[in-house]
């Protein structure tokens, strides 16, 4: 039994390994099973074996990465390790740079956005009162990730402290006096 589930957890990996390549070069509309099949060299009775359709494996292949950036992104958002830890895995992953910024289905950096929005909210404690918490929290992750994206687009050249020092100089340096007041 034990020896069953390793070979089915084996050979799950290799359809995901096989669809992250695909999706480097193509959009997940533009990709077949059969090109999946063909990228893990597995035949299509397994891969059926293991997924209900192309789509199950994407949604699989999609939580894996968020669960990576989750644990990435334990910490409070706006504090230099975490940012670091989060860049880092970024530009360590073409799959998730393509996830995130170079996709046409927004769902992943949706949810990843709406993650660290609700985080964000949590450690804002000293506004829960103000009404205008929720969009100053979607304003600072809208403008941190757009960051981001303008760093992946220029194939992150600039150095990780540097991009992070940028998100933490532009939120740290918020005129909380003003947001606060503005109710």
């Amino acid at each position: 039994m034990k020896r069953e589930i390793i070979r089915k957890t084996k050979t799950q990996e290799t359809f995901k390994k096989a669809l992250a390549a695909l999706l480097e070069k193509n959009s997940i509309l533009d990709i077949s099973t059969k090109q999946v099949c063909q990228q893990a060299k597995r035949n299509r009775s397994t891969f059926y074996a293991n997924y209900k359709d192309l789509n199950d494996l994407y949604q699989d292949l999609k939580k894996d990465l968020l669960e990576e950036c989750y644990s990435s992104l334990s910490s409070a958002f706006f504090q230099e390790k975490t940012i670091v830890s989060f860049l880092s895995l970024v530009k360590g992953n073409k799959l998730l740079q393509t996830l995130l910024f170079q996709n046409e289905d927004t769902s992943f950096l949706n949810h990843l956005k709406h993650y660290e929005s609700d985080q964000i909210k949590e450690n804002m404690s000293f506004m829960k009162d103000n009404p205008y918490r929720d969009y100053i929290a979607d304003y600072f992750i809208s403008g941190s990730f757009a960051i981001i994206d303008r760093w992946v687009k220029n194939g992150c050249e600039k150095e990780i402290p540097s991009i992070a020092g940028l998100i933490l100089g532009l939120t740290k340096n918020t005129n909380l006096d003003f947001i606060w007041n503005c109710h």
